[in-house]
């Protein structure tokens, strides 16, 4: 399954979530997602072309 985020797009916003001080979980579920969808655009499991990826990654 292919990705629509470029690998380095993915790497630098693990970054920012990491210099922030941010968890991925706490965002997922301030902003209303599923933590396991969340991880699963960020580590390129799940296509951010439609449904919840899509919503994710807005």
């Amino acid at each position: 399954m292919e990705n629509n985020i470029s690998e380095a797009d993915l790497v630098a916003l693990k970054q920012k979530f990491y210099d922030e001080g941010h968890t991925i979980t706490d965002w997922a579920y301030a902003h209303g997602f599923d933590r396991q969808a969340v991880y699963g655009v960020l580590n390129g499991k799940i296509e951010a072309l439609i449904g919840e990826g899509q919503q994710v990654t807005k």
